[in-house]
């Protein structure tokens, strides 16, 4: 397990509790070579700024930039991968978490099929009642993403792993939601190759007010 990973987040007006589960959540991964690379883009969020800014002294692997104003998840996450150093990125949302083995399970998955460029995993979702649901697609379907991408709920973009490389050579487009899709489209017509890990390695949390943004 010697190959770097670089987690990239945007943080934008997320309660400091759940930014704090969330970089626990990378803390706490049996896979432990990793750089955190965390994006404030609401600089008004003085309390996630102070935060942010003790854990960068105190973890000599976790990385904090503010933007001097809002300028976006897509913009955001750009700068967080043009620093980036590690082979590979994997995706945090600044609200979820990602199970401990997440990264290790990722990793030696992605590393014994050297085909694959994009890794997701499945996983589970947290609702404000407190109500858990199960997402879990199966491999063999977002294998043939081209034919599934608009018929079947296939991928989560937090749960992401994939060569820094191929973030850098297609940046996240700059734009309103969904810049996920919006690039996983581009890299289906480009021929990357999409994988899942078929086991739950991941909580998001569903924002109700977000939930129909991106549909």
């Amino acid at each position: 397990m010697s190959d770097l990973i670089s987690v990239i987040m945007s943080v934008y007006k997320e309660p400091i509790e759940a930014v704090q589960h969330s970089i626990e959540s990378v803390l706490s991964q049996t896979y432990k070579n990793w750089e955190l690379i965390i994006v404030l883009d609401c600089p008004d969020n003085i309390p996630v700024k102070e935060y942010l800014a003790q854990t960068a002294e105190q973890y000599k692997n976790v990385f904090f930039i503010e933007n001097e104003v809002n300028i976006g998840l897509g913009a955001s996450l750009n700068k967080a991968v043009s620093l980036a150093s590690g082979l590979f990125c994997a995706r945090m949302d600044a609200e979820d978490f990602s199970f401990k083995d997440r990264f290790e399970r990722q990793v030696n998955y992605i590393l014994s099929k050297p085909e694959v460029d994009l890794l997701f995993t499945q996983w589970q979702e947290i609702y404000s009642d407190g109500q858990i649901r199960k997402r879990q697609p199966v491999s063999c379907d977002v294998r043939h993403i081209e034919k599934n991408f608009f018929i079947k709920s296939l991928l989560l973009h937090p749960t992401l792993l994939t060569r820094t490389d191929i973030l850098k050579k297609h940046p996240y487009p700059e734009m309103d939601r969904p810049e996920d899709w919006v690039l996983f489209l581009d890299l289906i017509r480009f021929g990357y190759k999409f994988d899942l890990v078929e086991d739950i390695l991941y909580t998001y949390v569903v924002d109700e007010r977000q939930k129909y943004h991106k549909v």
